[in-house]
């Protein structure tokens, strides 16, 4: 089921109460509390007192994977509320990623894009976000030393999850994937906090995260993994991992990406990176950023050509 992105969990209204007769309740109908972190709930009746925490959470929209559209090269290949790096390109570029549509599963596969002639490595991949935002084209483009400076990561999200799964399969041929979730707070609240209008003011804070990157989808060696096992769909991983909140875990892949780099390589990139908190409880989660990459290094146009990352399917857990 898909939810709105603009659910706000932290001004929730409660429309309906009912408590036995004699008892009472801390929260009131029609009145509006913060269910993002856990509110705190007391009943009181003549047996005494209970409390309970009440958390809400929802799925981020379309990350079943089961819902296509089609993009404006008349490919099926969007999801609402997702985007990825290969369908908003000039005549001679290959989209890298395709549907099954028997079986409503995402499949990534890294190509030698050529670019108006140009070669160019290209990583399949869908993400949460936006593509090329500022409408650059394949010449312009091809001036990105780092792609991700071509992309708009994140967009509205309220809800703190404990676990991320996904359900995936994978063909590496030695290279490496990529699945990731990143929460963040972001100090701009206007044009829905996008970072193609952030100011040298405004700061994206992480407030949790969780990455693997593995050349096999049997790999624990990463350390957000808290088990992997056979999926439903014959010939799937389930890939769980634990969201960490404040300060990424020694030895997790995003020491070894850009997310925390805010020098830009092109002066006309979008700035998409992070500061650390050590204090993640300070901060409202207010974006998401999910990435499922058939190739790693994709953004630096490295990695292996024939690389195949399927994904059937993301929860999460609260």
């Amino acid at each position: 089921m898909d939810y709105a992105t603009d659910l706000d969990l932290r001004d929730l209204t409660v429309k309906s109460l009912k408590v036995s007769e004699g008892a009472t309740v801390n929260i009131k109908k029609g009145k509006s509390y913060d269910f993002s972190r856990g509110y705190k709930v007391t009943l009181s009746s003549e047996g005494g007192e209970r409390t309970y925490t009440v958390k809400a959470g929802y799925q981020y929209p379309g990350s079943d994977f089961n819902h296509w559209v089609k993009d404006a090269f008349k490919g099926k290949n969007d999801i609402n509320g997702w985007d990825n790096g290969n369908n908003d390109a000039v005549a001679g570029v290959t989209t890298t990623l395709t549907v099954n549509e028997d079986e409503q599963i995402i499949k990534m596969v890294s190509q030698d894009a050529k670019i108006l002639g140009v070669g160019r490595f290209a990583s399949g991949n869908m993400f949460v976000g936006y593509f090329n935002p500022k409408g650059f084209g394949a010449l312009d483009m091809k001036d990105y030393s780092d792609g991700n400076e071509l992309i708009d990561f994140g967009r509205p999200f309220y809800g703190r999850p404990k676990f991320v799964e996904f359900d995936v399969r994978y063909e590496g041929k030695k290279d490496s994937c990529d699945l990731y979730v990143i929460l963040e707070n972001r100090s701009r609240t206007s044009n829905e906090g996008k970072n193609r209008y952030r100011g040298s003011s405004d700061v994206n804070t992480m407030v949790a995260s969780a990455w693997y990157r593995a050349t096999t989808v049997d790999s624990d060696e990463d350390p957000d993994v808290v088990s992997i096992t056979d999926a439903a769909r014959s010939g799937y991983k389930t890939i769980r991992l634990a969201l960490k909140y404040g300060q990424p875990l020694e030895g997790s892949p995003i020491f070894n990406s850009s997310v925390f780099n805010n020098k830009l390589l092109n002066s006309d990139g979008i700035n998409n990176s992070m500061v650390r908190t050590d204090s993640p409880d300070v901060f409202d989660v207010t974006h998401i950023r999910v990435v499922v990459a058939s190739s790693a290094l994709g953004n630096v146009y490295k990695g292996t050509v024939g690389a195949t990352l399927w994904v059937d399917e993301m929860r999460l857990f609260y």
